[in-house]
Order: structure tokens, then C-alpha cells, then sequence
């Protein structure tokens, strides 16, 4: 695989026109930092696209799972830069409102790494059910597998919605399905697997546990993240209600949680892993974030 142009051309002059048309002020900021991610990485790409792209030969036999974590973002032309990173404004516009811009950028991280995983994992699955050893040479890059799981949530919580593909008025709840041909028919060369990738990924989270899970991680690092932070001011001899109120303060001063001192026992040490979460879910600034 090899990139086909590099600079600033066509298709990146017109990204940032539209993006200009839109204005900066109106763009929220996750969405706009994944904009300008993408685009640096294509102008500064980390490393040539073939030790990026992600493929079961890569990823699994030589073991090059950094590849989950650079695929999503490198591109192979301007052009795939911009259909992607267009895509990429509106449904970030309105699922970053919806979302909240944490549980956004955090759903965003969750499913770069997940839907590589799922493709590999299918990928591997026709190789071995095809005895096709091709499926394991097919490499990919790009975003456009996240955007279809973007798509999945963008409709669930839009339901009702008229989509037009193809010039062809199609139901939101099944809009997807049918892109996920349509663009597979018109261009053989996209990567199907890649784009099933995202709607499997997407309807495991409006309607499997993946939600449910991710919350679950999110309290555990936001306590593991609590607990270093009050025990290094503790060692500072600070008394463990300045450390709290410190915290809360530097996090935002919309931040309370009139709960946490259950947390802390009399002699300012903290209770277990399980306690602080508890108290971490009575938190305002934290449940904002799942609204």
C-alpha cells in the first residue's frame, strides 16, 4: 500500500474550506481535535503507510498491535482524508451535543482500538473459513470504520429519521446496511470488513453491554486517577478535605459531590477501589457525562 499523494492538495484544500464554512467557533472541540489529528497525520504521517495499515499478517502473526492504535488515523489520499473527515464534522457536530464532549472523546478512543479488533477478528474468520490466506494480507487504514459505528449511534438516537442513498429515500434504522453496499459496490476497493467492523461495534453499544462496560472502566481510572492524586497530596501533609476540594476544583467549578467523604476515613485514608467508585457515581461532573 502505498500513499498516492502527500501535501497539500485538492481534496485538503477543500476539507478546510468547508471546515471553514462551518466556522472553528462551531465546531465542538472533540470533534474538532480529531479534525486536526487526522489532518496533521496525513500531512506528518508517523510512518509510511505499509507500518501502519492494519492487516492479520500484521497484527496478529508479527504481532504489530501498535497498528490498532495508528491505522484509524493515517489515510491513503486527500481524498480519503476528506470524504472521511467530512463525514467526520457532522456526525461529531451533533453526537458530541448529544454525548458531552468527555464521554465523546472517550467513545471515540473505545472504538479506534475495538474496531480494529473486530476486523482482525474478521478477517481471520473468513481466511480460515474461505481457506483464503488473502484475507489475512488485506490491510487497512483509515476512519471510515469508526464513522459507521458513529452512523449506528447518530440513528439510535435520531430514530425515525429518512436517510438518501443513492438518491434513494431509506429508513435511518436500516441506513447503514445499505450504505455499507452500496459503497462496497460502487467502490470494491474499500474495505468491507473495515466498515462491517463499525456497525457491529456501534450496535454492540446501543444494544449490547459495550456502554455499560465502558462506564464501568471509565469509574475504575477516574478512582485509581483520585486515589494517586489525594495520596500525593496527602504525603504533601495536606489535610484530606483541602486535597478533595482541590480536585474537584481543578477538574471544573461546576464539580461537586456532597457523597465523597464517605470515601475517606477518619485518619484520611482511602476505603477500597469499589468505595470510591460508589462515591465517584453521586458525583455531579461525572454523571454529566452520560447524559
Amino acid at each position: 500500500m502505498e500513499r498516492r499523494q502527500r501535501g497539500v492538495s485538492a481534496g485538503l484544500l477543500l476539507l478546510l474550506y468547508q471546515i471553514s464554512q462551518v466556522g472553528f467557533q462551531n465546531i465542538p472541540s472533540v470533534t474538532l481535535g480529531v479534525l486536526v489529528l487526522n489532518i496533521f497525520l496525513f500531512l506528518n504521517p508517523l510512518r509510511p503507510l505499509t507500518e501502519v495499515c492494519l492487516s492479520v499478517n500484521e497484527a496478529v502473526h508479527r504481532q504489530n498491535w501498535q497498528r490498532l492504535l495508528l491505522s484509524p488515523f493515517h489515510h491513503a489520499d486527500d481524498w480519503h482524508l476528506y470524504y472521511n473527515m467530512i463525514s467526520m464534522l457532522w456526525k461529531g457536530i451533533m453526537l458530541e451535543r448529544k454525548l458531552k464532549s468527555i464521554w465523546f472523546a472517550y467513545t471515540i478512543a473505545v472504538f479506534s482500538v475495538l474496531i480494529g479488533v473486530v476486523y482482525i477478528v474478521l478477517e481471520l474468520l473468513l481466511m480460515i473459513i474461505l481457506d483464503d490466506p488473502s484475507y489475512g494480507m488485506n490491510c487497512g487504514v483509515g476512519f471510515s470504520g469508526v464513522l459507521f459505528a458513529l452512523k449506528v449511534l447518530n440513528n439510535h438516537y435520531n430514530p425515525g429519521r429518512v436517510s438518501t442513498v443513492l438518491g434513494l429515500p431509506i429508513s435511518s434504522k436500516y441506513a447503514c446496511w445499505v450504505e455499507l453496499v452500496a459503497i462496497h459496490l460502487i467502490s470494491p476497493g474499500t474495505s468491507f470488513a473495515g466498515h462491517l467492523s463499525g456497525i457491529l461495534v456501534g450496535l454492540m453499544y446501543t444494544m449490547g453491554p459495550l456502554k455499560k462496560i465502558m462506564k464501568e472502566y471509565l469509574f475504575l481510572f477516574l478512582s485509581i486517577y483520585l486515589e494517586y492524586y489525594l495520596s500525593v497530596k496527602m504525603s504533601l501533609q495536606m489535610k484530606c478535605g483541602e486535597a478533595i476540594n482541590m480536585f474537584f476544583h481543578k477538574h471544573g467549578n461546576k464539580c461537586f459531590c456532597l457523597d465523597f467523604y464517605c470515601c475517606v476515613n477518619s485518619n484520611g485514608s482511602l476505603y477500597s477501589l469499589q468505595k470510591v467508585v460508589g462515591c465517584l457515581r453521586n458525583c455531579y461532573w461525572i454523571s454529566q457525562a452520560f447524559q
